[in-house]
């Protein structure tokens, strides 16, 4: 079942003109009407999300603002894995995505401003993007991915970060691992702080000293990964196992050992976060924290479109758990 805007765009026309076409209104060219009416016979209508497009006005869009540069975002199963799970809540309910990425605080202004959309929903947080100012005024729903720290009171969908961090290094510690390298995101990214954190707490748990030296700040890209693992190796007392924090960088790290004519894991065991499609794609298959991304995005969908319509949310704060998933790197 289809609402408006999506039959709209099947039929090649505009939403007012299905509108009149549905309550039989006068002033539709024939051929308009035909290709309106051929699109609800093909796809249906979802009467009551049009009656409720109607009746408030809303543009049946969501706006996606991910603060991080294009190139990076379509790259990373990470952004796919969560945008698959929202695009299968939105295309059911009839709304349209507008994607965004290497925004900043004037983006929201933006949407603020002109009302461009029902909702926005922000994915991959950083401390600095966007301004706290910026999602207090704001004029429609916000939705952030993850909790967007203690300053922000907004709903969010987050993962039990620090807690698969350290069940990640905990893993590679009871496999007989001491120095454990731990290549990490942005220092300005939550991810990254809640992952550090439970990498820390893991080897104090351990009574293993923290070795800065073994902590290597990135991009959660493949590139960066390779070149981090590099360096890493060869140190004069390189790490026996590396914690990657995102799946992508743990790509960049297989290819960075395979490089220095080494493997994984007779060499260097290897532990990813996401446990998206790359894990069982590449050989070894790869040990990773399951954060659920495809849920994430279906819950963060369903709660953004549900604020939007103005139902009353009670759980606007939802924290999904984390599992390790082990396989063959570790």
């Amino acid at each position: 079942m289809r609402g408006l805007k999506a039959l709209a765009r099947l039929a090649g026309v505009s939403p007012a003109t299905v509108s009149r076409v549905i309550n039989n209104r006068p002033g539709v060219r024939p051929e308009l009407r035909q290709a309106v009416e051929q699109a609800i016979k093909e796809h249906g209508l979802n009467v009551d999300s049009a009656a409720r497009a109607l009746k408030s006005r809303k543009t049946q869009r969501l706006a996606i603002i991910i603060p991080r540069q294009g190139s990076l975002v379509f790259a990373n199963p990470f952004f796919m894995e969560i945008l698959r799970g929202i695009t299968s809540v939105t295309e059911q309910r009839g709304y349209v995505l507008a994607v965004t990425t290497a925004a900043t605080a004037q983006t929201l202004h933006e949407v603020n401003r002109n009302r461009s959309c029902d909702g926005v929903l922000f994915i991959g947080f950083r401390k600095s993007v966007p301004d706290p100012r910026s999602l207090r005024g704001a004029t429609v729903p916000v939705v952030t991915i993850p909790r967007p720290g203690p300053r922000y009171s907004l709903p969010y969908i987050t993962m039990e970060d620090e807690a698969g961090a350290y069940e990640a290094t905990g893993h590679l510690i009871q496999r007989g691992h001491r120095r454990i390298a731990l290549l990490n995101g942005p220092r300005t990214s939550i991810y990254s702080i809640n992952r550090l954190a439970g990498y820390r707490r893991a080897l104090v748990d351990a009574g293993i000293p923290l070795d800065p030296s073994l902590v290597v700040d990135g991009d959660f890209d493949h590139d960066g990964a390779f070149d981090a693992t590099l360096r890493l190796l060869d140190m004069p007392s390189p790490p026996s196992a590396i914690f990657a924090t995102s799946d992508f960088m743990a790509t960049g790290v297989i290819c960075g050992v395979r490089s220095r004519g080494l493997s994984i894991p007779k060499d260097i065991a290897l532990v990813g976060f996401g446990n998206t499609s790359i894990c069982t794609h590449i050989s070894p298959s790869l040990t990773s924290v399951d954060e659920q991304l495809h849920e994430i995005g279906v819950q963060a969908a369903t709660l953004l479109i549900r604020l939007a319509e103005g139902e009353k949310v009670e759980a606007t704060q939802i924290v999904l758990p984390t599992r390790l998933v082990v396989r063959e790197s570790s």
